[in-house]
């Protein structure tokens, strides 16, 4: 059992953890290259940091949803509970952020242990980045 201090600074290595995939997403993310992106995926390592970082390339700038991705890593991170948090904050942000129909919500919430009946979730009527997938 972590003490307080312990669970503390586990917290802020998650949240910088996320900090750095997003970056990195935003930073060589880009809807037209997504092929290359695939192509380059089978090319190199099927490392966790590899999958990690092409997930998150695909929640940010992809129009599809990655739920076959997402329950792949879901299922391989059961005793990983550091990269299962990190793997939950990837999908509940874009879920956040991201208009999806309601049956990806409630897929990509039952594979992870989200509640996604809430209004941040659910807002169908306007979510934050609508224009930019557009």
């Amino acid at each position: 059992m972590l003490n307080r201090a312990e669970f503390i600074v586990a917290e802020l290595l998650r949240q910088v953890t996320f900090g750095i995939l997003k970056r990195l997403s935003h930073a060589v993310g880009l809807r037209e290259l997504e092929d290359t992106y695939d192509e380059v995926s089978e090319l190199r390592d099927n490392n966790l940091a590899n999958r990690m970082i092409h997930l998150s390339i695909e929640l940010d700038h992809f129009q599809r949803f990655p739920l076959d991705e997402v329950e792949h890593l879901a299922a391989n991170l059961v005793h990983n509970n550091f990269t299962y948090q990190t793997l939950q904050d990837l999908v509940f942000n874009h879920l956040y952020l991201f208009p999806r129909d309601y049956s990806v919500q409630q897929s990509a919430g039952s594979v992870l242990g989200l509640k996604v009946n809430t209004p941040g979730i659910r807002g169908g009527e306007r979510k934050i980045i609508e224009a930019k997938r557009n």
